[in-house]
């Protein structure tokens, strides 16, 4: 459940007429997967306790929902490298497949953009708005890989190359 709320007073009665939907219903909360995340651009000094079923919930500095990773800075930075070090592992375990097999150069596109490629994307319609350039590394690693060239070679002839644009 995602609560929001304005000020303490606000998620503290929030969390009782959840208490209360809870009892009527007779559904249990994991409290110990229950956190609250304080946005803000310097952490909180005030402390804040909050209870839910008589127990208090812990205040964190970021939390992971559905896959993406939320910070109390409400940027998504982290949440861009977490998804850039998930991809990186698919990737290589796609190098693996490909170092086995002869496989065309369009083929071997298809399977980044089949495997490799919605990781990356992942919950983009809320961090999209976002530099991505962590994840475009991702992408320009496993085409400069392809096509067998250095890491310095320039972007723009990799993509030109290949008929490819930045994921962005």
């Amino acid at each position: 459940m995602l609560f929001r709320s304005d000020s303490p007073s606000d998620l503290s009665k929030s969390l009782s007429y959840f208490d209360e939907y809870c009892k009527m219903w007779k559904l249990t909360v994991n409290i110990a997967k229950t956190k609250i995340l304080i946005f803000g651009k310097r952490p909180d000094k005030t402390h804040h306790v909050f209870k839910l079923q008589q127990q208090n919930i812990d205040i964190v500095s970021e939390y992971v929902y559905l896959g993406i990773l939320f910070t109390r800075t409400g940027r998504f930075c982290k949440s861009q490298k977490r998804l850039a070090e998930q991809a990186s592992r698919a990737m290589y375990a796609v190098f693996r497949k490909l170092r086995l097999l002869d496989i065309p150069i369009d083929c071997q596109l298809k399977l980044f953009d089949n495997l490799v490629q919605p990781i990356l994307l992942y919950g983009s319609e809320v961090w999209g708005f976002e530099n991505c350039i962590v994840l475009e590394r991702v992408h320009l690693n496993f085409c400069k890989y392809i096509l067998e060239v250095k890491q310095s070679t320039p972007d723009f002839m990799v993509y030109g190359e290949l008929g490819r644009y930045p994921l962005d």
